[in-house]
């Protein structure tokens, strides 16, 4: 469950010295925990320049393929017709995401959106439109039984990245988990810097907040745009050596804390049978979030092939690629990580927040940590205390016999 800290209770307690009025002083505050899990099934779609023409804005005969044009319909094996806005709100509806982020919007009037929710029905889905930045839009749609939105940066394009990704941060409602993801387009003549530029900014990111992180989006990795060799050095798949030049230069953030999902034989784009498998469209996580992962569950929903669409041409019409996504579950903490005890043998917290700077918003840490404590490693633990009216988990020190817990301040 999500904790918080007293920064001042902590700084109290550590100047007097003193173990016992350290541990009935120091309270983990609750933030409206709860014991059930969820799993959280979070996609990323390219709708090719989707705005008012691929919606329909302004034409007569929407719905009808009879009176639309031919580029505006999607044909079926069975001969069965649809409109392409259509087409895409039943494929939409079908794969059911708890979160969706759909890149290249081109939405200036903002009508083009609000009409696919309303396409879509489903009165749980909430909306998130970023600002314009270069010619597009990232725009999401989450289900608010599920989760929520805590705020949203809308990165500006800048000499090394023509079209800055956006990020949102989300809360689970259930159990308070907060989670952060990075959705990005990236620009296919610019691929190479526009990932080593996209690297930085997230990697700088997670560092600082801690939070388990998703980047995901049609990175344009693969194929003509970034090499295979060069692709495999970002990711950690080749030697110093191999990579030569380029190993120090191109690769997603540090190779220790970054997991891709989505391989390079994985095609994520809609082609004829004689196209070579490109993955564009990539899956990455922190390893904070790598716990929270369920194993398997990356995948390419393949709307051609699952909707019997008739050939490439006509899917087309919807998008020249195809949707990915994962499933991640936010476990209940009663399942310690690390399997880190206090010296007088009580589990620790897997996850807890505290605040670091006393700016009022909590910190996410994992296991031990020593922030705020002279080097000495702590951890929350579920023993519950009052402070006043509010009731929280107290800490206790770490047990550094399981080096794992105390060789780093985070894990």
């Amino acid at each position: 469950c999500c904790c918080c800290c007293c920064f001042s209770f902590l700084m109290f307690s550590y100047k007097m010295s003193n173990l016992l009025i350290m541990v009935v002083s120091l309270v983990v505050l609750l933030c409206g925990c709860s014991h059930a899990s969820q799993e959280l099934k979070i996609g990323s779609f390219n709708i090719q320049n989707i705005g008012k023409a691929k919606m329909g804005i302004n034409k007569k005969g929407l719905d009808d393929p009879t009176k639309m044009d031919h580029d505006d319909i999607v044909v079926y094996e069975d001969g069965s017709m649809a409109t392409k806005r259509v087409a895409l709100v039943e494929i939409l509806k079908h794969y059911d995401y708890d979160i969706l982020v759909i890149l290249e919007v081109s939405d200036i009037d903002n009508v083009a959106m609000p009409k696919l929710k309303a396409m879509i029905g489903n009165p749980d889905y909430g909306m998130l439109v970023s600002e314009r930045k270069s010619d597009e839009q990232y725009a999401w749609f989450y289900k608010k039984s599920k989760v929520s939105v805590v705020s949203d940066i809308a990165y500006k394009s800048s000499g090394f990245m023509k079209r800055g990704p956006h990020s949102v941060v989300f809360k689970t409602v259930k159990d308070g988990k907060q989670f952060r993801t990075f959705a990005h387009h990236n620009s296919p003549a610019e691929a190479q810097s526009d990932i080593m530029a996209l690297s930085a900014l997230v990697d700088k990111k997670v560092q600082k907040e801690k939070l388990p992180t998703i980047v995901m989006g049609d990175l344009n990795m693969g194929c003509s745009y970034i090499k295979r060799k060069l692709s495999e050095c970002m990711l950690g798949k080749k030697s110093e050596k191999d990579c030569g030049e380029h190993y120090e230069r191109i690769e997603f953030g540090d190779r220790s804390k970054y997991r891709s999902l989505i391989d390079w034989d994985v095609d994520t784009t809609v082609a004829g049978a004689e196209h070579k498998p490109c993955a564009y469209d990539r899956i990455f996580i922190s390893k904070s979030m790598e716990r929270y992962y369920v194993e398997g569950s990356v995948g390419v929903d393949n709307f051609q092939k699952d909707f019997k669409i008739k050939g490439a041409k006509y899917a087309k019409e919807i998008s020249d690629h195809f949707p990915v996504h994962l499933t991640i579950n936010f476990e209940d903490d009663d399942n310690v990580g690390f399997n880190c005890m206090t010296t007088n043998n009580t589990a620790c917290l897997e996850t807890f927040e505290y605040d670091n700077d006393g700016d009022g918003i909590g910190d996410i840490h994992y296991g031990c940590t020593t922030v705020n404590f002279g080097g000495v490693f702590w951890c929350a633990i579920r023993e519950t205390v009052r402070d006043g009216d509010k009731e929280g988990y107290t800490w206790g020190r770490c047990d550094c016999n399981n080096a794992r817990c105390c060789t780093h301040d985070e894990f």
